[in-house]
């Protein structure tokens, strides 16, 4: 039998030694604390996403809202069949700081409320509706919101989030935290980004 020379063992080392020492890192019995992990996503992912419907929903001034307010931009939604009440205007201000928290990215990102009682005196800083999109839940668009968004989500209230194609991508209960939204939002308009 022909005994191997130095140089292709080195060769040899060179070649099989990299893969080897990575499997072994990855899948090793050693905690390497080093090596970058990945969170879970923090809200309710889609999957797969659901459809908002085109619908024609009217504003609080009655005038209409126009049926592709789910296209073109990402969007933070808060959809609620209730009044709006104090507590529905602190949900809308998170969104806003989630919103302006994207520095680069914010204005890709539109803030949408959905509503279905009363949405009342509307609060004392304007900035809180700034370029806030509203739109009433009643009539023919009220049974295909209810379907997209869910009956008792829809009557508990729930945030959302969807892609500028108008698809829900995350949802979050009302006692979601802003970093974790934030996160969820941030590294989807990364991905986008990359695409």
């Amino acid at each position: 039998m022909k005994k191997s020379s130095p140089e292709s063992r080195i060769l040899s080392g060179l070649f099989f030694g990299p893969p080897i020492l990575v499997a072994l890192a990855v899948f090793g019995p050693w905690e390497l604390h080093w090596l970058p992990r990945a969170e879970p996503p923090y809200g309710q992912r889609y999957d797969p996403p659901v459809v908002l419907p085109a619908t024609s929903l009217e504003t609080p001034t009655r005038a209409p809202l126009r049926q592709d307010w789910a296209r073109e931009r990402w969007s933070l939604i808060y959809a609620r069949l209730s009044d709006c009440d104090a507590r529905c205007w602190e949900w809308l201000e998170l969104l806003r700081q989630v919103r302006l928290a994207l520095p680069r990215d914010h204005e890709l990102v539109q803030r949408v409320y959905l509503y279905g009682g009363d949405i009342g005196a509307l609060p004392a800083n304007p900035a809180s509706t700034k370029e806030l999109i509203m739109g009433r839940i009643d009539g023919p668009a009220e049974a295909e919101l209810r379907a997209a968004l869910g009956e008792d989500d829809l009557v508990s209230g729930r945030i959302y989030i969807s892609n500028p194609l108008g698809n829900l991508v995350f949802s979050y209960p009302l006692d979601a935290e802003r970093p974790g939204i934030l996160r969820d939002l941030e590294r989807l308009l990364t991905i986008s980004r990359a695409i």
